[in-house]
């Protein structure tokens, strides 16, 4: 089911719904949390990872979004 609302979030963000991202963002974080909770570095590194090329996702939509105004 998580990887459900992902997946509709995914596509929400190509139909350029910024809240899509945002949302996205607060919810792979506190995933994240998780493997911080247990010391789990290599799945950390990647929630992170992932988090960071998500942030640069929402920031080149806003800068598409900016041009067309």
């Amino acid at each position: 089911m998580l990887i459900g609302g992902f997946a509709v979030l995914g596509y929400l963000a190509l139909q350029k719904h910024l809240w899509a991202f945002a949302v996205g963002l607060t919810v792979y974080g506190l995933d994240g949390l998780t493997f911080l909770a247990a010391r789990n570095g290599i799945g950390l590194g990647f929630h992170v990872f992932v988090l960071v090329m998500v942030f640069k996702g929402l920031q080149a939509a806003r800068q598409l979004d900016a041009g067309r105004a």
